[in-house]
């Protein structure tokens, strides 16, 4: 995965683009759901009652959009980990 710089906001267009890509395709998209239980899993996290995406939550939480990155990774590993339990 290419993402020209580390932007949390280009990590979500790319993910996006993906999933569109896919099901264009006629692929069944199975992680789908599993994005929207970690948006709901980030909007409990953080307490954030707003409409905003998971990565505006964290971008909002976090210095800037390379930090963010980082923080994401970091809060997707946490919450596979929790998954699995």
């Amino acid at each position: 995965m290419y993402l020209g710089k580390p932007h949390i906001s280009l990590l979500r267009a790319f993910l996006d683009g993906w999933s569109s890509a896919l099901y264009q395709a006629g692929v069944v998209i199975t992680d789908e759901e599993r994005m929207g239980e970690f948006q709901k899993w980030i909007e409990k996290t953080y307490r954030s009652k707003t409409t905003h995406g998971w990565h505006q939550i964290i971008l909002y939480y976090s210095e800037d959009e390379r930090t963010a990155l980082i923080e994401f990774l970091k809060l997707f590993n946490e919450f596979l980990t929790r998954a699995k339990k």
